[in-house]
């Protein structure tokens, strides 16, 4: 959702983000009015290890779960994804005339930027890849390489390092590189 939210701010639909800002706040008040304690448990839990089930392959995940304490890893947490964020939105930006690659540098981005990425999210790296379009067969090596090595080698310090490389590199090669917009098609006299 990182992701779709980042599409959102780009493209600046600012109504879609109210609504969804509403619906929140009224699933909120449905919970809190059920039981005004379920939400701060809710936070609770997703600042907690529950459902930690392998290898962290997003930046923001691998410093939430570092044995730092739980504050420290938290603020810097936040601190990464805020970092992540403004690069994916400026990178972003940078590429709204070439069709396709601003939504694909916020699908990489948002891997990164999610509190939790395992190995078969990596599947929305493809997505990534295959929506900007225009990449040989070098990329999509790189990419399946990667993704066996992330696999092969599933919990462990090796698999979060390869993922997140892996996951950045995507982005920072989808959005810097510079194709030229697709060209206008020819006007029939």
């Amino acid at each position: 959702m990182v992701g779709l939210a980042l599409v959102l701010l780009v493209a600046r639909e600012w109504r879609v983000v109210a609504g969804w800002a509403l619906s929140a706040a009224g699933l909120l008040a449905a919970v809190a009015l059920r039981d005004p304690r379920w939400p701060l448990q809710w936070l609770n839990f997703l600042s907690s290890r529950a459902g930690h089930i392998g290898s962290e392959l997003s930046l923001v995940g691998a410093v939430l779960h570092l044995p730092i304490g739980r504050a420290p890893a938290m603020g810097a947490a936040i601190a990464v994804l805020m970092v992540v964020v403004a690069g994916a939105v400026l990178l972003a930006r940078t590429r709204r005339d070439v069709p396709n690659e601003a939504p694909a540098v916020v699908i990489g981005a948002s891997l990164l930027a999610a509190p939790h990425a395992l190995e078969s999210d990596l599947v929305l790296g493809a997505a990534a890849l295959a929506l900007a379009g225009g990449f040989g067969w070098l990329e999509w090596a790189v990419l399946s390489a990667a993704a066996l090595v992330v696999a092969v080698t599933h919990d462990s310090p090796w698999s979060t390092f390869v993922g997140i490389a892996l996951i950045g590199g995507l982005t920072l090669r989808i959005g810097l590189t510079h194709r030229p917009p697709a060209l206008a098609a020819p006007v029939e006299a």
